[in-house]
């Protein structure tokens, strides 16, 4: 491309960047956002704030034990409202994963590294077998399965004789190994907080196992800088509400899969019960090696996908629909190598309004409708080309803040103090704060200045 061109393409970038919030990039690291944030699909005000929700906030701190940390960390949930999980001790470890439910008003954060390890692994001997067995041959459709040794029916082949050569030769009829993961959130549960934590697995294979995270119809649920590894059967899936409809924000994460991972590296699945929608926010998350699919993929979900970064280049596709969604894509930065970053299915009710992606094939800039599928939550969008830098930064996605708290935990004098001085605050191009005086073209209360 020839250097005007180049130049142009970045003038009509500039020219027609969308600021819908003055917060900045710096705000936005800790102040809960997106659908989460709201009541309703006209976005009523939902006041997410985790342990503050209470008048006085009952604290835990905890550190690991050395075994099975599991129960502890259960029991802290249940009768604390802010659990600190401290890794200067080591790793935390879960022999299986944990359901909580009728819990609201929690905040679990991590600090000085903390991980959140699954017992079991799939092991280097695990994936010869698993290779000897060539599992590959068989389908993955459904009613193509049989009966496992254990009597348990199986609905499809490759899951069939997956789960068959792993009772074979870890002796384990019960498989116990299939509830290698970490939390399962039910949908009682409500105004949960969880950030700055990473989230360990035992590697992905097809037995129809949990995930690092299940939010199986948790409500006003905000993740934000965690980072998920090798998930058994997905890294982190949502859905199953029955009734109301469920809001959440997934926000400046890591999803990837390492050596471990066998087969299955399907990270976010947004599932979905009849007629109950999902308002999902997935922003400012990047995913990594290792991914093959589901990035995420949702039925019957109204998502927001905002300024992400697909770096898993050799993959099957990213974002996905299936019937009854609509999906709002904007911002979002793919590398080279990265296949069908976008692949909206062939269901005629579902709607997408694709804009100002990168590297996003046809769909950089396309839409399907003429029906606005804007959302009603303010956010700040960076200019896809700067969204690699602004997401690998020091303070960029995963487990990389130094307090998780701020600003979770401060008065509401103190937000309305930072929320005076935002309105007056200045932002470059890439939603950087910077002095009113900055050379260039510079944002101030939505309104662009050049400064010469």
């Amino acid at each position: 491309m020839r250097i005007e061109h180049i130049i142009i393409s970045l003038l009509l970038n500039i020219l027609t960047i969308p600021i819908k919030a003055q917060s900045g990039y710096d705000t936005y690291q800790h102040v809960p956002f997106g659908w989460a944030t709201c009541e309703d699909a006209d976005g009523t005000p939902y006041a997410l704030n985790g342990g503050e929700g209470v008048e006085t906030p009952r604290e835990a701190v905890l550190f690991s034990s050395g075994s099975d940390d599991r129960q502890r960390i259960y029991n802290a949930i249940k009768s604390h409202d802010i659990i600190i999980l401290d890794g200067s001790q080591g790793d935390f470890i879960f022999s299986r994963s944990v359901s909580i439910s009728g819990i609201r008003n929690k905040t679990i954060v991590g600090r000085n590294n903390a991980r959140l390890c699954t017992q079991w692994h799939i092991t280097p001997e695990m994936r010869e077998v698993l290779t000897a067995a060539n599992l590959s041959q068989y389908s993955s459709q459904a009613g193509t399965g049989g009966t496992l040794s254990n009597g348990i029916s199986v609905d499809e082949a490759c899951e069939l004789h997956t789960r068959q050569t792993l009772i074979d030769y870890t002796g384990d009829k019960d498989e116990n190994y299939r509830n290698a993961g970490i939390f399962s959130l039910k949908a009682d549960n409500e105004n949960i907080i969880i950030r700055n934590i990473t989230f360990v697995g035992p590697g992905s294979v097809d037995i129809g196992g949990t995930d690092l995270i299940s939010n199986n119809g948790a409500t006003h649920v905000w993740i934000d800088h965690c980072e998920f590894i090798d998930g058994l059967d997905g890294n982190l899936d949502s859905g199953y509400r029955t009734g109301d409809p469920q809001f959440v924000t997934y926000s400046w994460n890591i999803f990837r899969y390492t050596d471990r991972s066998f087969s299955h590296p399907l990270s976010n699945g947004l599932f979905w019960q009849e007629n109950n929608l999902q308002y999902v926010t997935y922003a400012y998350n990047i995913w990594g090696n290792g991914c093959q699919g589901r990035m995420p993929w949702g039925r019957g979900a109204r998502l927001h996908a905002l300024n992400n970064y697909y770096n898993c280049p050799g993959n099957s596709s990213c974002i996905g629909l299936a019937e009854g969604s609509q999906a709002l894509i904007e911002g979002n930065y793919a590398e080279a190598g990265v296949k069908s970053p976008f692949k909206p299915g062939s269901y005629s009710e579902n709607l997408y309004v694709a804009r100002k992606n990168s590297n996003f094939g046809s769909y950089s800039d396309k839409s399907n409708t003429t029906q606005s599928l804007d959302v009603p939550y303010d956010y700040t969008m960076f200019l896809p080309l700067y969204v690699p830098e602004i997401l690998q930064g020091a303070q960029g996605a995963g487990a990389t803040l130094d307090n998780p708290l701020l600003d979770i935990t401060r008065t509401d004098t103190d937000k309305q103090q930072d929320k005076k001085q935002n309105n007056s605050a200045c932002y470059n191009i890439a939603g950087l704060k910077v002095a009113p005086d900055t050379p260039g073209i510079i944002i101030k209360r939505g309104k662009k200045i050049q400064n010469k």
